[in-house]
């Protein structure tokens, strides 16, 4: 999660999506209105905008996620073509080893040791073979997007329902602690 919002407010993302925008402020201030939220025990975190325009909240949170996945793309298939490589100089290794027996060195010239240390070789390219093609067969996921942002057209509730309501729990409330003083006032008479 930490590389993941660290990548985010990087360059490669956040300056690029503030430079192609044109996001008001630039980078600085978009840095300034981004809040990354992570879900608790999850490998989930929420990226908000906070700006006076919605359209430029809406444009720079919907362009952080794309950016974002798109970099993360790149630097895992660069991640997996790096392991190729070091899988691809093994396996040229063993199979250097395995074609030239006189090269190898072994450390006690019994005939078995060499067999065993054979055997061992043509176990490990097995292994080495089966993962690349794990490599080959399995993309890298970036993650994805689960919910776009998306721009209030409206009101979601009126304010004057809200307000009658609100106006009603409140009188309820006094009106209950009231009773209740009066009746204890008597009570006490």
């Amino acid at each position: 999660m930490d590389s993941v919002a660290q990548l985010l407010l990087s360059d490669r993302v956040l300056g690029h999506v503030a430079r192609s925008i044109p996001y008001p402020g630039g980078s600085k201030q978009l840095r300034d209105d981004v809040q990354i939220s992570p879900v608790i025990n999850s490998r989930i975190f929420r990226i908000y905008v906070r700006n006076t325009s919605a359209q430029n909240a809406l444009r720079g949170a919907s362009l952080l996620a794309d950016r974002l996945l798109a970099e993360r793309t790149q630097l895992l298939q660069e991640e997996v073509e790096r392991h190729r490589a070091q899988v691809d100089a093994k396996l040229n290794t063993i199979e250097q080893s395995l074609e030239s027996p006189a090269s190898r060195n072994f450390e006690t010239p019994e005939p078995d040791s060499e067999a065993q240390k054979a055997s061992s070789l043509v176990v490990e390219r097995q292994e080495l073979m089966g993962e690349l093609a794990a490599l080959s067969a399995n993309s890298p996921q970036p993650g994805y997007i689960s919910t776009s942002a998306q721009l209030a057209q409206g009101r979601s509730r009126s304010g004057l329902p809200i307000f009658f309501g609100s106006a009603l729990a409140v009188g309820i409330v006094a009106g209950s602690g009231v009773s209740y003083w009066r009746e204890s006032t008597l009570r006490s008479d």
